[in-house]
């Protein structure tokens, strides 16, 4: 799904005007760090499922990294991609402006 986001915005083409170097409206960070990773919810259940062999600190580390470097990419590249993107790339994603088979997976 992802990889399908950043083969289309890299066929649309970037426009490097589009994407602010910092923006002016933080207040939502906490709850998209929070609820977007799913540690409230999902942490007490693993942590209670898991074999003993595994290591926490590794899990959690490369997961973070891994699902951050991913959330970027799509990020930064639906901005260049897109003028005036709303709140939520994905109402972008779903319609008319991309095309068809964005539209499937951002729908």
């Amino acid at each position: 799904c992802c990889c399908e986001f950043v083969v289309g915005f890299c066929l649309k083409g970037f426009n490097p005007k589009e994407l602010p170097v910092i923006g002016d409206d933080w207040t939502h960070l906490v709850g998209t760090v929070l609820f977007n990773y799913a540690f409230a919810v999902t942490m007490p259940a693993w942590l209670h499922e898991k074999v003993p062999e595994v290591s926490v600190n590794r899990v959690v580390w490369l997961s973070s990294t891994l699902s951050t470097i991913m959330f970027l990419v799509v990020s930064i590249l639906g901005a260049l991609t897109y003028p005036s993107i709303p709140d939520d790339l994905l109402q972008v994603l779903a319609s008319q402006a991309s095309d068809d088979v964005t539209q499937v997976f951002g729908g």
